[in-house]
């Protein structure tokens, strides 16, 4: 088996997809989020979606999620801003 073929360049429906779901990302930190809400909020399956976000910004839609919220919890914590 040789190596994997280099995805495709993402279409421009794909980054808005990724965009989209990235914006309910954040605007929606302190909640429970699961990929159908990503999915979702791209307009894809969550089985397509999931292959599209991590084409784009080369993580999962969870770990980029967790990037997220580590980032607010650092703001957070230098502001001194409360919970």
């Amino acid at each position: 088996m040789g190596p994997a073929a280099p995805a495709a360049p993402p279409s421009t429906d794909q980054l808005a997809a990724v965009e989209r779901a990235v914006r309910r990302m954040r605007d929606h930190l302190g909640e429970v989020q699961c990929l159908s809400d990503h999915a979702e909020a791209g307009l894809f399956s969550p089985f397509h979606f999931h292959r599209v976000f991590r084409n784009v910004t080369a993580v999962t839609p969870a770990r980029f999620l967790a990037a997220l919220r580590m980032a607010e919890a650092q703001r957070m914590m230098i502001r001194g801003t409360p919970g």
